[in-house]
C-alpha cells in the first residue's frame, strides 16, 4: 500500500460477465491477435502475468481472469517459448480452483474458465508430453473437480515417467493416504522407501506395518527414534519416552511377541497425536506437495533476445557525497558511545537513534524541525555490554498503523563480554506512554559470557525470532518459546557447533533458497535441514576460506536472486558469487578480489539508487565505499566523505526520508550522522513489511516485521532481490518509472505482489491470509479421545522464487 495514498491497489477483474462478453473484452484488447512486442514490452507483460497469477490464491478479488488474459497475450506474442504456454495452463488451473466453490453464482463464467484451462492443458501436453509436469497439473485440476480416480492415474503416470523425482508419488500419497485398499497400501510403502524421514509418511507406514504385522516395522521404528528426537521434550510432557519405548517394541517383535503389535499401533497413534500439534509436523506436510505456482516459468530462454536488445548493466551509477550535519550538536556532545543503530522506536514512521554507552541505553528522537536530536528515553543496563540490536522478541502488537494494521514494536538485545540482556519496549494500555525496562525473565538464569556476535533468525519459521550467538566457546542457538522464555537448543540443533570455534563473524541468510535461515561463519555454512536442526554443509567450504574472517556481508551482488558473499580476510576484501538449485545444491559461479585491505565491518548499501547494491566498509582508517559495477563485481568508489578515524560501527537507513540511504557512524566513540547528497537523483521504491501478528493457524505465522522474508522487484529493466531484516526494504531503480511488481515471499511460504508500484513512494505490504472457521477432529487412542488435527484448512498457497526457478513448496492443506 502506498503510504501516501493509503488506498489498496486492486487487480483489474471481470466478474460475472457472460461468456460472449468475456470473449469480446479479450478480443477488443488484442489478446487473440499476433504481436510484435519489443523486449521491454514482453518482459513487462511476463512480469505482470507472474505477479497476477501469484496473487490468485490469497487475494480474494483475484479470480484468475486477469492472469489468463495476460498469459494468453503472451502466448500470442511469443508462441515459440514454453513460458507463456505453461503459465497459461497454471493460471487456468488456479482460476478454476478459485471459482469452483462459488461456481453456481456465475455458471457461464466458470464454464468458460474450465474450458480454457482444459484447452491450455491440451496445448501444453502437445508441446511437452514427456516431462510429467502436464500430468501433475492436470491431476491437480481433477482434484479440484473432485475426480480422485482420474487424479490418481495422472499422478501415477507422472511418477512412472520420472521415478527419480518423487514429488508425483508424494502427491499420490497425500491423495490416497486416508483411504483404504491395496493401492493405498502400496503407495504408503513406496512413499516410505523414498521419504522415510517425513513425519506424515512415518505416521502412515508405522500404522500400516503394525496393523499388517509386517516385521519391516523394525527398521521403521529404529528410524523413528532419530526422526522423533527433536520432539523429545513435548513427548515427555505426555510421559512418552520414544528413546526407551521403541527399542523395547523392537526387542518384543524380534522375540516373536504377538501381543506387541496392537501396543505399537496404539502407542504410535498417541505419539503422533502429540507431534502433529507441533509446527514441524505441518511443515512436513508442506514437503509432500508442489503447488501449481511452483511450475511457473519465470524467464525467457537466455538466448531469446538479441544481444543488441540487452540493457547496459551498472550504467545508472551517479556521483554522491556524504556530508556531516553540523547542526546536530546534541549528538556531537555524546561521549563514550559503544554502539548505535537506527530504529523506529515508537512506530511513528520517523526513524530514531538507539545509543549504547557504558551502563546506559538511550533513545534519541529528531525534533519537528529536523534540526536537533534529543534524548527521550533511557535505562540503566549492565556495564559490560558493548553491542545493541533492535528486534521484536515478544510479538506485542500494541500499536495500530495509519492503515489500521496491528504491529509490534522493537525491543533491544544487548550483548558483549557480560553475556546478553534484553530491554523491553513497553507501551502500557492505560497510559500509552512508552518506557524502556530491563527484562527480568529473558535469559535470567542463562550462563552466557563473551558474546562476540549475535544474529537474529526464525530458525523454525514458526513466527518467533530465535538468537544465534557466537561466543568464545563457539556457536549457541537459543530458541524463542514466547513470553520471554528462551532455551539453549545447541546440543540438538547444532551438534557440529564445534566447527565454528574460530569464527569472528556471523550472519544468517537463506543459503540455498529453501526459505529456511542458514548460519554463515568463518569457513562455511550451517544449513537448516528443518525441524530446528542445522548441519555443516561441507560443500560450503568452497565459498568461504578456512581462515578467520574479519568481516562478512551476505547479499545478492549480481542480481541473480542468490545469496553472494563479500568478506574480509588476511589478504584483503574478496567476494564469491553463487548459483543454486532452490532447496538443493549451491555452487560458486565466480569470485573477485576487491582490495588488499581487510575491514572491520561491511554493510550493503545502494548509495546511488542505481539498482545494484554497493558496499560500505569501515576500519580504524575510516570509511571506504565500493561501487557495484553490475558486471559481477565491486570496485573502489571515489565518494566524498569526512575523514573519520577508529570507526567501530556503521548503520544504514534513510534518516531524512528523502529517498537515499544515509549513515550513522560511531567513530572515536562519538556519533556522526552523514547525509547522502545526490543519491535521490535516481528513483527508488521502498516496502514496509507488516505480517499478521496473530493468524488463525500457527502454520501461517510470520514474524511481524518480515525478518527473513524474501522481497523481489521485477522490472523490464532488471531484477532485484533482498532479504527482510525488520527495516523498510529499499530498492534503487535508477531512471525507471517504477516496476511491474514487488513480490513478497513471507517466511510461511505465501507469496503476494504489489502490482505496478510507482517510484519515489513507500508501500506498506500487509500479509494477507484467507480465513475461515476450522472444526477440530478428535480420535480414540485405545484409552481416551485426544486431539487429532484441524480440518478444512485454507487452500494451499504456493512458494515461488524469481529468475525462472522453482523451490520446495511451503503450502499444505
Amino acid at each position: 500500500m502506498d503510504d501516501k495514498k493509503r488506498g489498496s491497489r486492486k487487480l483489474p477483474l471481470v466478474i460475472g460477465l457472460p461468456v460472449l462478453a468475456i470473449l469480446a473484452w479479450w478480443g477488443a484488447n488484442s489478446y487473440f491477435g499476433g504481436s510484435g512486442l519489443a523486449r521491454e514490452e514482453l518482459l513487462a507483460l511476463k512480469n505482470s502475468g507472474l505477479a497476477s497469477v501469484e496473487n490468485i490464491p490469497n487475494k480474494l478479488r483475484n479470480d484468475g481472469t486477469e492472469s489468463m488474459k495476460l498469459f494468453t497475450q503472451l502466448v500470442k506474442a511469443a508462441p515459440d517459448v514454453m513460458l507463456g504456454i505453461r503459465n497459461l495452463a497454471i493460471a487456468g488451473i488456479l482460476a478454476v480452483e478459485k471459482q469452483h466453490a462459488n461456481r453456481d453464482e456465475s455458471p457461464e463464467k466458470y464454464a468458460l474458465t474450465l474450458k480454457l484451462a482444459r484447452e491450455a492443458l491440451v496445448e501444453l501436453r502437445e508441446k511437452d508430453p514427456d516431462s510429467g509436469i502436464v500430468d501433475i497439473l492436470e491431476a491437480k485440476l481433477h482434484v479440484t473437480l473432485e475426480e480422485e480416480a482420474e487424479a490418481a492415474k495422472l499422478f501415477r503416470a507422472a511418477y512412472d515417467k520420472h521415478p527419480d523425482d518423487s514429488i508425483a508419488l508424494m502427491e499420490l500419497f497425500v491423495l490416497l493416504r486416508n483411504g483404504q485398499g491395496e493401492e493405498r497400501d502400496e503407495v504408503v510403502r513406496q512413499a516410505a522407501t523414498v521419504n522415510a524421514n517425513n513425519l506424515i509418511v512415518l505416521e502412515q507406514i508405522v500404522r500400516l506395518q503394525a496393523e499388517s504385522e509386517d516385521k519391516a516395522i523394525v527398521s521403521t521404528l529404529n528410524n523413528a527414534i532419530e526422526v522423533l528426537a527433536p520432539y523429545k521434550a513435548i513427548l515427555a510432557q505426555q510421559k512418552i519416552e520414544v528413546a526407551t519405548e521403541l527399542p523395547q517394541f523392537v526387542q518384543a517383535i524380534e522375540a516373536g511377541d504377538d501381543a506387541v503389535w496392537n501396543k505399537v499401533k496404539i502407542r504410535m497413534i498417541q505419539v503422533f497425536n502429540v507431534v502433529k500439534q507441533d509446527f514441524g509436523y505441518h511443515t512436513d506436510m508442506v514437503q509432500l506437495q508442489r503447488h501449481p505456482l511452483e511450475y511457473l516459468i519465470h524467464e525467457f530462454p537466455k538466448d531469446y533476445f538479441d544481444a543488441s536488445d540487452l540493457p547496459d548493466v551498472g550504467s545508472g551509477g551517479i556521483e554522491v557525497s556524504f556530508l556531516e550535519r553540523d547542526s546536530f550538536a546534541t549528538l556531537h556532545e555524546l561521549e563514550g558511545v559503544l554502539d548505535a543503530i537506527i530504529c523506529d522506536f515508537n512506530l511513528d514512521r520517523q526513524l530514531d537513534l538507539i545509543v549504547l554507552q557504558s551502563g546506559k541505553l538511550s533513545v534519541f528522537e529528531l525534533d519537528d524541525q529536523a534540526d536537533q536530536w534529543s534524548s527521550t528515553h533511557s535505562v540503566e543496563i549492565a556495564a559490560d555490554l558493548q553491542h545493541v540490536i533492535a528486534v521484536d522478541l515478544d510479538r506485542d502488537a500494541t500499536t495500530t498503523t495509519p492503515e489500521a494494521y496491528s504491529v509490534s514494536d522493537f525491543d533491544f538485545l544487548l550483548y558483549g563480554a557480560g553475556g546478553v540482556q534484553v530491554v523491553e519496549n513497553v507501551l502500557p494500555k492505560d497510559t500509552q506512554q512508552r518506557s524502556l525496562m530491563v527484562s527480568d525473565k529473558a535469559f535470567a538464569n542463562a550462563d552466557i559470557s563473551d558474546v562476540a556476535f549475535v544474529s537474529i533468525a526464525d530458525i523454525e519459521n514458526d513466527g518467533d525470532l530465535d538468537l544465534v550467538l557466537a561466543c568464545q566457546g563457539g556457536l549457541q542457538l537459543w530458541k524463542n518459546h514466547e513470553n520471554w522464555l528462551f532455551s539453549d537448543v545447541t546440543s540438538n540443533a547444532l551438534p557440529e557447533a564445534a566447527k565454528s570455534l574460530n569464527t569472528q563473524v556471523l550472519a544468517t541468510a537463506d543459503f540455498n533458497r529453501s526459505l529456511q535461515q542458514d548460519i554463515y561463519v568463518s569457513g562455511g555454512v550451517f544449513e537448516n535441514i528443518r525441524h530446528g536442526r542445522l548441519r555443516f554443509n561441507e560443500a560450503s567450504t568452497d565459498l568461504l576460506p578456512d581462515e578467520r574472517l574479519s568481516s562478512l556481508a551476505v547479499f545478492d551482488v549480481d542480481n541473480n536472486g542468490t545469496a553472494d558473499l563479500v568478506f574480509g580476510v588476511g589478504q584483503g576484501l574478496s567476494g564469491a558469487l553463487t548459483g543454486n538449485t532452490p532447496g538443493g545444491k549451491v555452487w560458486k559461479q565466480g569470485e573477485f578480489q576487491v582490495t588488499s585491505d581487510s575491514p572491520r565491518g561491511l554493510r550493503p548499501i545502494d548509495f546511488d539508487n542505481d539498482g545494484w547494491r554497493d558496499l560500505v566498509a569501515w576500519s580504524d582508517e575510516g570509511l571506504q565505499f565500493y561501487r557495484n559495477n553490475g558486471n559481477a563485481g565491486l570496485e573502489i568508489a571515489e565518494v566524498d566523505v569526512p575523514d573519520l578515524q577508529n570507526v567501530s560501527k556503521v548503520d544504514v537507513d534513510d534518516l531524512d526520508e528523502d529517498g537515499d540511504l544515509d549513515l550513522l557512524v560511531v567513530a572515536n566513540k562519538k556519533l556522526v550522522v552523514l547525509d547522502n547528497e545526490g543519491g535521490n537523483v535516481n528513483h527508488w521504491i521502498k516496502v514496509r513489511l507488516c505480517a499478521e501478528p496473530d493468524p488463525m493457524f500457527k502454520v501461517q505465522r510470520s514474524n511481524v516485521h518480515g525478518v527473513g522474508a524474501r522481497v523481489d522487484l521485477r522490472s523490464a529493466s532488471g531484477f532485484q532481490s533482498q532479504q527482510g531484516d525488520g527495516r523498510v526494504v529499499h530498492f534503487g531503480v535508477g531512471k525507471s518509472e517504477g516496476a511491474e511488481a514487488v513480490r513478497v515471499l513471507w517466511t510461511n511460504g505465501i507469496p503476494q505482489n504489489i502490482l505496478s508500484p510507482k517510484p519515489r513512494l513507500t508501500f506498506t505490504e500487509k500479509q494477507e491470509l484467507l480465513k475461515g472457521s476450522c472444526p477440530y477432529l478428535y480420535t480414540w487412542t485405545g484409552e481416551k479421545y485426544e486431539f487429532f488435527t484441524d480440518l478444512l484448512w485454507a487452500a494451499p498457497i504456493g512458494l515461488q522464487f524469481g529468475e525462472g526457478v522453482i523451490a520446495p513448496t511451503r503450502d499444505w492443506e
